[in-house]
This record gives C-alpha cells, sequence and structure tokens, in this order.
C-alpha cells in the first residue's frame, strides 16, 4: 500500500508543477496529452506495485498478426 501512496504523490507532485505551465501557454492539446500519459502511468505504476499481472502489448500483436500469418503460410506452401 505505501508503494501505491508513492506513486499517487509522485504523479500529484508532477502535475502540480507541469499543469499549471501548459495552461499558462494554453497548449490544451499537450495538456490532454499529458494528462492521459500520466494518469496511464499512474494507474499502471500501482497495478505493478500490487504485483497484479499486467498483459505484455505484445501478446495482442500475436493475436491479430498469426491468423493472417497462417494464412499467408498456407498461400506460400
Amino acid at each position: 500500500m505505501i508503494p501505491s501512496a508513492g506513486i499517487v504523490l509522485t504523479s500529484l507532485v508532477i502535475a502540480l508543477f507541469e499543469v499549471p505551465k501548459l495552461k499558462k501557454e494554453k497548449a490544451y492539446k499537450e495538456l490532454f496529452v499529458f494528462c492521459f500519459f500520466l494518469v496511464n502511468g499512474t494507474v499502471l505504476g500501482i497495478l505493478s506495485a500490487l504485483r497484479v499481472k499486467i498483459p505484455n502489448p505484445v501478446d495482442w500483436l500475436i493475436v491479430v498478426f498469426k491468423p493472417i500469418s497462417l494464412w499467408i503460410e498456407r498461400m506460400l506452401a
């Protein structure tokens, strides 16, 4: 639980420094992207600290491209 609190605290400190700068520059698109990645990184960090199994993105690519690979192999054989 303490690592999760540390991750949230770190994210809040980062947001406190960066968000006002982005608002001041009226960089709303960059602010949205920054918040998106900060929230995703925070969630993934907390899940990792809680030892939750996070799926590997490469596994998703294998699921998508395996049928295509098999189809190409059949066409060339």
